[in-house]
């Protein structure tokens, strides 16, 4: 019958649609669902009934069209929507988002699992976890702490545990130059000169008394006397690049026996100078 044929048709749409429905309350039912992506049904055209074929064009006829009748809707299939959503603090630390493309890999027995959902805790063996309990993986680091990126492993973070204290044994320090600047490219370190000096006693050894010691380049006359301090002060290391820093005030007293070596001692002591390779100019760190 006619009318049997079109109230199933009506039908096969108010049950496509139902499930939509469905589709559209759990899309609702898991708005605070972390990292949950949304889902959308796809409709598809039910059986079509043909009554006729229809004829191809001749030399006296234009040809006629196929009789057909749709028989329906039905479910095409569900696709999930993997867009981003917005990002949101929570204020655990262990909590973490992924802002663009990309999965977190965790780690359950033998299997491992992608997952969007961030929202990771510390287990007893201070380990980053989910609430299933599966361990979150990464790549480890080497004692050079540079990135392994053969070996997957367990992700931990030893917040609040107590280590013994260790000396640094490496330091490294970087920098940049300014692209558009027009200044020389510095290749070589600070050489201060003094003045010409010379010794009320003779040729100037690194045993000479600073009290002996005498300015040439004005009425002879001697730099120091017992008693006299001599002060550093407001010296700067590192120009404007990153690290740079202020080196604290220190002062020098000449007594009598004070000598042209203790003064340089104390001049390297109080710039931080350590004696090395030798600079690109050919120069050597030191004070001599």
């Amino acid at each position: 019958m006619a009318s049997t044929t079109a109230m199933y048709t009506g039908l096969s749409g108010l049950n496509a649609n139902a499930r939509n429905l469905d589709v559209i309350g759990n899309n609702i039912a898991n708005v605070n669902t972390t990292a949950y992506k949304s889902n959308r049904l796809l409709f598809q055209t039910q059986f079509s009934r043909n009554f006729s074929l229809g004829s191809a064009p001749g030399d006296i006829s234009g040809g006629t069209n196929p009789v057909q009748i749709g028989l329906g809707v039905r479910i095409g299939g569900t696709q999930r929507n993997f867009s981003a959503g917005s990002l949101s603090s929570t204020g655990n630390q262990t909590d973490l988002a992924i802002a663009g493309n990309g999965f977190f890999m965790v780690d359950r027995g033998q299997s491992r699992f992608y997952t969007r959902a961030g929202n990771f805790t510390l287990n007893s063996d201070q380990q980053v976890v989910n609430g299933s309990g599966d361990r979150l993986m990464g790549w480890g680091v080497d004692a050079d702490f540079q990135v392994t990126r053969t070996t997957l492993t367990p992700v931990t973070i030893p917040l609040g545990q107590l280590r013994i204290a260790q000396a640094t044994t490496n330091a490294a320090l970087t920098g940049n130059l300014r692209g558009d600047s027009t200044a020389p490219i510095a290749n070589a370190g600070s050489r201060l000169t003094l003045g010409a000096l010379t010794d009320t006693t003779g040729a100037i050894a690194a045993t000479s008394l600073l009290i002996n010691l005498q300015n040439t380049a004005a009425i002879p006359a001697s730099i120091a006397a017992a008693g006299d301090v001599i002060t550093l002060r407001g010296a700067h290391m590192g120009g404007t690049l990153a690290g740079a820093f202020d080196i604290p005030d220190s002062s020098l007293t000449v007594t009598a026996t004070t000598t042209l070596q203790d003064y340089m001692d104390f001049l390297a002591t109080a710039l931080t100078i350590q004696p090395g390779a030798a600079n690109p100019n050919g120069f050597t760190p030191g004070v001599t």
